[in-house]
């Protein structure tokens, strides 16, 4: 029995019906603002290949809503029409949103290939303006790792081979810019060898899943970066993000009052909006300073996944929107994170009427489980390190003080 500990604010959407003949044209939600570096993107029926079932309608809406939050988001695959979707809806609602669009693996080269083939005819169809990567496979050496930690250089190796096998597509293409090939895994899951083969890393940075207590969620998660496993992607020169980075608002098969606890992490909406006001500002003010603290960061997730009830848990509950996109009892920061510049095609679109405060000009997955670091070491929040400009900014933002 699934026991909702969210509350909708009852304001269900701003957005005017999408099946409009302009979808370029919609009311502003003043409760969204630009805040996010960029938010983690799965279409509601994505995983349930190959019965799927998104349209274009609930797409466009997704889109209404995620250019209101941020500038970049991260796809998981391309079963389901869902990046073909993605770009079209983009485009009918002239938005400023760019892509790190995923090609999931699974070790099945059907798999691989299907997914592939699907990422270039819609790079083919669509173009590759607003596409600022494309990264092959998400959290495939955890998986490997869960399943039997023997297999995990095998596993590897082919996720390796497959990078550069994107890498060989692109070269064949003359889509006239360099389009870097990465991957997304469990912060754990970060090798030399692995950061080495790839232009950039992802690294799935999950405090809830480390134990850790929320009042420390921000700083772990941001030192987690620079402490563990993931250095060896900077180590090597390539960029890291952190590709997912959330907190969930509610669990199943629990007796806890307060939701599923995972040793000092406790789901739920209050310990949500402390992790959006400790995080997101703090690391938008590292991004533009420069900071070596300041990855870019992709927040974990849209809306609540129902389809992840399967894997119980906190798993269907890490939205900002609850399943029927209506935005939880939480307020999003309001400071604006670093933003893509609007190219080709794309307009700067964040719909009519916005009082967000973000730079619009005013409108004219299957990801399988979100995974989690996968590791349970609390890394960054005990040894040898010195407080940076960042934690000064969350013991800040944890004191009640503005930040920005």
């Amino acid at each position: 029995m699934l026991r909702a500990t969210s509350i909708a604010l009852g304001l269900a959407s701003f957005i005017v019906a999408v099946g409009a003949a302009d979808p370029s044209q919609w009311t502003a939600d003043p409760r969204l603002h630009r805040s996010m570096w960029g938010i983690a993107y799965t279409a509601e029926h994505a995983a349930n290949y190959p019965a799927c079932g998104d349209t274009l309608d609930e797409v466009v809406r997704d889109v209404q809503l995620m250019s209101q939050l941020t500038t970049r988001i991260r796809t998981y695959g391309t079963d389901c029409n869902q990046l073909r979707l993605v770009q079209q809806a983009i485009q009918q609602t002239k938005t400023n949103l760019h892509v790190y669009a995923g090609i999931y693996i699974d070790g099945n080269e059907t798999t691989f290939e299907r997914q592939r083939d699907e990422a270039f005819a819609v790079f083919d169809q669509y173009g590759v303006d607003n596409v600022l990567g494309i990264t092959v496979g998400n959290e495939y050496l955890l998986q490997a790792y869960t399943a039997n930690p023997a297999t995990l250089e095998t596993a590897q190796t082919y996720l390796i081979s497959k990078i550069q096998d994107v890498r060989t597509m692109l070269a064949s293409k003359n889509y006239g810019k360099t389009i870097p090939v990465g991957s997304a895994d469990a912060g754990s899951q970060i090798t030399a060898t692995y950061a080495q083969a790839a232009d950039f890393i992802m690294a799935n940075s999950h405090p809830f899943f480390s134990g850790v207590t929320i009042d420390g969620a921000a700083i772990w998660t941001a030192e987690y970066l620079v402490n563990e496993q993931p250095h060896f992607a900077t180590d090597a020169g390539k960029l890291l993000l952190s590709s997912e980075v959330g907190w969930p608002t509610d669990a199943m098969a629990t007796t806890d009052p307060a939701g599923l606890t995972l040793n000092g992490s406790i789901a739920s909406t209050a310990n949500l909006q402390t992790m959006l006001d400790t995080f997101v500002c703090a690391t938008n003010a590292n991004l533009t300073a420069g900071s070596a603290l300041g990855h870019g960061y992709f927040w974990f997730e849209l809306f609540d996944q129902e389809w992840k009830v399967q894997y119980g848990g906190a798993e269907p509950y890490w939205g900002l929107f609850d399943k029927d996109r209506n935005l939880k009892d939480i307020t999003i920061p309001s400071c604006i994170a670093p933003e893509e510049a609007p190219v080709g095609n794309m307009g700067n679109n964040t719909g009519s009427g916005s009082s967000s405060g973000s730079s619009g000009n005013g409108g004219s997955g299957g990801s399988g489980s979100n995974g989690g670091s996968g590791n349970s070491q609390n890394g960054a929040t005990g040894s040898n390190v010195v407080l940076s400009a960042f934690t000064a900014l969350i013991l800040a933002a944890v004191g009640g003080l503005a930040l920005l």
